[in-house]
């Protein structure tokens, strides 16, 4: 559908000769593809036109969330409605640009309101059908939750762990640069988003993200060995994140935990077969979600996501500043935010992460769950939903003990390939 205003219709005159080129062959670009380089050019072009955001919508109307889509529609037409800018200022000065000029379009305004009842209908219908179904485990808000406070100190093992870690003979950054790139790729495979041979992922260590080898199982959900280094370097620029919060657990805010989302999700965004809003909870996208699997579980409705997540936020900055355990307050960080599922995608990860703080407090490394511990892993979790938080615990144990183990082994295998230092790779502790 075209619009009636050429604002929305020509790509604006400010765009260089090379990217007009590139627009004018999105006709042969998925739309995907179209979303990456409309999304390219919001970055680059910002201030300049709102022909961006109306494109760009079009193409998320493809490929979700619709809700989304809707938003972008809205910031640019004459019909009044006030939304949390997706993009900061680029959205706000979009919008002013259109009401300067005094611009109205009535085959945009038909586009917001059609797209808007059909999203809307749809995702109501959708979240209404999950709370009649039936589940193996229902969603409960975190107050439920009882923290696990059985477990009040550490346990001689979890000493030991740290001991290995503290008192390492192969250099402490050697040894926590090493382990923080198995981490990187583990947290990845554990979601499946790609597998690597081991050889690879011990070059990976060994030599770096940058120059390290990537390939691929032939079981691997993804083979674009580019794309996987940018997840990688996503993935390690979000655990720099955390470095403020160690020692200022009271700045973890909703805001901050969207923001690390955005990191991790920068390249992954655009992997899946639906387009992932980075940093943008479900209370933004309307998106319910059941886990599915050997057991059903329940999400929290996306209605709820927003409260829940200034929740977590309160109640796990008190119990990272007061508990005594950092494991027991990890296995409940780590539950709570698995249990709320606050994005459409990339909730694993971000959750390991963000249970890393207590972790990383009290002089431990952030947590690492290798791939061989997935199943085990995902049982303890499911466990840990039932009140029981020994398996997790165990987990999160495991995972530190093998990766201390794997990163010092690395280090003192000689390396199959020439390599410089990562510097981006180290990271305060």
């Amino acid at each position: 559908m075209s619009f009636e205003t050429s604002l929305l219709n020509e790509i604006p005159d400010v765009v260089s000769p090379e990217d007009r080129a590139r627009l004018l062959g999105t006709k042969n670009l998925s739309p995907m593809e179209c979303v990456k380089l409309l999304e390219e050019m919001l970055e680059t072009y910002s201030d300049s036109h709102p022909y961006f955001l109306v494109q760009l919508a079009e193409n998320l109307i493809l490929i979700g969330p619709g809700m989304i889509a809707v938003e972008l529609y809205r910031k640019v037409t004459s019909v009044q409605f006030i939304f949390r800018p997706v993009t900061g200022t680029a959205i706000e000065q979009a919008q002013r640009a259109l009401a300067n000029m005094n611009v109205f379009d009535s085959e945009l305004d038909k586009k917001v309101m059609k797209y808007h009842e059909i999203f809307e209908r749809s995702t109501r219908q959708t979240l209404a059908a999950s709370e009649k179904s039936t589940y193996t485990q229902v969603w409960t808000p975190t107050r439920e939750h009882r923290f696990p406070i059985t477990f009040p100190l550490l346990s001689p093992e979890a000493h030991e762990i740290k001991q290995n870690w503290e008192e390492s003979d192969v250099g402490k950054d050697a040894l926590f640069t090493a382990y923080l790139r198995k981490l990187t790729i583990d947290t990845s495979q554990v979601e499946s988003v790609f597998r690597l041979t081991d050889e690879s992922v011990l070059d990976l260590v060994q030599n770096g993200i940058s120059e390290g080898r990537i390939e691929t199982s032939e079981d691997s959900d993804m083979h674009d060995t580019e794309v996987i280094r940018r997840i990688l370097r996503d993935t390690l620029s979000a655990y720099h994140l955390l470095t403020p919060l160690i020692n200022h657990p009271d700045t973890l805010t909703p805001t901050i935990i969207c923001e690390i989302h955005a990191r991790v999700m920068n390249t992954c965004r655009y992997t899946g077969k639906q387009y992932t809003p980075p940093g943008r909870t479900r209370a933004e996208t309307q998106k319910t979600v059941v886990v599915m699997g050997a057991y059903t579980i329940q999400c929290c409705p996306f209605t709820e996501v927003d409260k829940e997540l200034e929740y977590i936020c309160r109640m796990a900055k008190q119990w990272i500043r007061t508990w005594r355990n950092p494991i027991a307050t990890a296995s409940w960080v780590h539950l709570i935010f698995s249990n709320c599922y606050p994005f459409d995608d990339g909730n694993g990860r971000v959750a390991r992460l963000v249970a890393s703080i207590p972790l990383l407090r009290h002089g431990f490394p952030p947590i690492a769950i290798a791939f061989h511990q997935t199943t085990d892993y995902y049982d303890a979790l499911r466990k840990a939903r039932a009140g029981d938080h020994d398996a997790l615990i165990n987990s999160i144990k495991e995972g530190m003990r093998e990766g201390i183990k794997y990163a010092k082994e690395a280090i003192a295998t000689p390396p199959t390939s020439s390599s410089k230092e990562g510097s981006e790779e180290r990271a305060s502790q």
